[in-house]
């Protein structure tokens, strides 16, 4: 049996997700939907770069550019992907009264956790503690303008 996964379509889907966010901020089903999206593209790469380090420690002779490139794509893609997964769900976990996307928020850091990302889901949780607290401050204060609001620290949307 040949399973694969379509990542194009995953990329896709993200995009559309995204693009939903930049109409609707507030649309926390596209952002929990964004979040498991980027969590099926985690699980992926992370497959993938399992099997090229596996490739790069083995005996198997690699041609050194070869084993270069593999080397510099290893960990880097997964770890902003993760990154970025957990500050959407973060975000709902935060903003959202909805008991629902609550429980897919937990399911989704679940997941997280069984896989032995519970280093990642504290660094987001302590990140997003922080611009929670820089944005209560700002509001406090009376800041007023959006450039005195914590910036926007993830990928560059694909509108």
């Amino acid at each position: 049996m040949n399973l694969s996964f379509d990542t194009r379509s995953l990329s896709r889907i993200e995009n559309r997700y995204r693009q939903m966010l930049a109409v609707d901020p507030a649309d926390n089903f596209a952002r929990v939907n964004l979040a498991w999206c980027l969590l099926l593209q985690v699980l992926h790469h992370a497959g993938r770069e399992s099997v090229l380090a596996e490739l790069v420690g083995s005996s198997c002779q690699l041609d050194e550019r070869l084993e270069a490139i593999i080397n510099s794509t290893l960990d880097r893609e997964v770890g902003s992907l993760l990154e970025e997964c957990l500050r959407q769900s973060f975000t709902v976990r935060h903003l959202s009264s909805n008991p629902d996307e609550h429980e897919d928020v937990a399911r989704l850091q679940q997941v997280i956790r069984l896989v032995g990302g519970e280093e990642a889901i504290s660094r987001a949780e302590a990140d997003a503690m922080r611009m929670a607290n820089q944005l209560a401050t700002a509001i406090f204060t009376g800041a007023g303008t959006a450039r005195d609001l914590p910036a926007y620290a993830g990928p560059p949307l694909d509108l």
